[in-house]
C-alpha cells in the first residue's frame, strides 16, 4: 500500500513497531498538492505501531489534513489542531491506534474545511481487515461556518470503519449545517 505523497510503500504485520518519538513539536503552515487528491498532511503516519510515541502535537493551518493515519496501531497523547484546511484528522488502511486529550479548532471562516474527523478503511475494498477501528478519549471539535457543497460534520465515518469515543464535545455555530 501506498501513503499520500510519494512517501513510498508501507506496511507489515508489527502492530507494535517503534518507529521513535515525536514530542513538543508544531507543524505550522505546511502542506502541499502534489496531484488531484494526493496533498502533504500536516503529519502523515504510514503502517506506524503503537511503541512510538506521539505526544503533545500542534498542526496549525496545514492545507491539507492535519493528521493523517494510513493503517497502523500508533497512539497520540495531547494533540491540537487548529485552522486545518481540509479533515483535521483522517484515518483508513485499518488503522487501529489511540488518541486521547485532542482539540480540534476550525478556522471560523474557512471555507475549505468541514469536517473534523473523515475516516474509512479502503474506499474500493471497505470489507478488507482490518478494519479501522480506533479509541478516542478527551476529544472537543469546534467546527466551522462551512458553507460548500458538502454539509460540515462533525465527525464522518464512512466505508468499514468504526469509532470508540468517549467523554467528548462536538459543537459549531448554527451555519455548520450538521
Amino acid at each position: 500500500v501506498a501513503a499520500e505523497g510519494d512517501a513510498g510503500q508501507f506496511g507489515g504485520n508489527q502492530p507494535e513497531d517503534n518507529s521513535g518519538t515525536l514530542k513538543y513539536v508544531v507543524v505550522k503552515q505546511a502542506g502541499k498538492t502534489l496531484g488531484n487528491g494526493d496533498e502533504l498532511n500536516g503529519i502523515s503516519l504510514a503502517g506506524v505501531g503503537s511503541q512510538t510515541e506521539l505526544d503533545y502535537i500542534h498542526v496549525h493551518e496545514n492545507l491539507d489534513d492535519g493528521v493523517e493515519f494510513f493503517g497502523g496501531a500508533v497512539n497520540l497523547k495531547h494533540v491540537v489542531l487548529t485552522s486545518i484546511d481540509d479533515d483535521s484528522i483522517d484515518w483508513d488502511n485499518g488503522y487501529q491506534g489511540k488518541m486521547q486529550f485532542v482539540y480540534v479548532e476550525q478556522d471560523p471562516d474557512s471555507t475549505d474545511a468541514n469536517r473534523g474527523i473523515e475516516a474509512d478503511n479502503d474506499g474500493s475494498t471497505p470489507s478488507k481487515e482490518p478494519k479501522s477501528l480506533p479509541i478516542i478519549s478527551n476529544l472537543t471539535i469546534i467546527g466551522n461556518n462551512f458553507d460548500g457543497e458538502d454539509d460540515a460534520e462533525g465527525i464522518y465515518l464512512r466505508e468499514g470503519t468504526g469509532l470508540h469515543l468517549y467523554n467528548s464535545v462536538i459543537t459549531g455555530s448554527d451555519e455548520m449545517g450538521e
